[in-house]
Formats: C-alpha cells, sequence, structure tokens
C-alpha cells in the first residue's frame, strides 16, 4: 500500500482524509501491525486508483 500511495504522490495524511480515518491507521496498516476490513480496503483500493487484485500481488483483470 505504502508503493501505491508514493506512486499516487499522497501523504500518509492525504490518504488517511481520503478514506475517512486517521493518519496512524494509515501507517499502522503499511506497517503490517493492522489488518483493514474490507470495506475500508476498498476504500483505499479506490482512493489510490488501483484494483483490489494488486494488493494481493495478482495480475489485474484484463477484459476484453
Amino acid at each position: 500500500m505504502r508503493h501505491a500511495r508514493i506512486l499516487r504522490g499522497m501523504r500518509m495524511r492525504d490518504l488517511a482524509e481520503a478514506v475517512g480515518c486517521d493518519e496512524s491507521m494509515i501507517s499502522k496498516i503499511e506497517a503490517g501491525k493492522v489488518l483493514p476490513s474490507l470495506p475500508m480496503l476498498d476504500k483505499l483500493v479506490t482512493a489510490l486508483d488501483r484494483d483490489m487484485a494488486s494488493f494481493f500481488g495478482l495480475p489485474s483483470r484484463i477484459t476484453r
């Protein structure tokens, strides 16, 4: 998640505001100390303009 956040040019504070949590929660998620709930994970994926598969190291689905 940290890599995706940095690629988007976002600070932890920016991401926290975008998903409705505090900066310390983002820090804990990035450090692996806390696992986000599925609704929070969905918000993070959306805020970082990614797809869920990328967060699990899977290739994105290509639609034809």
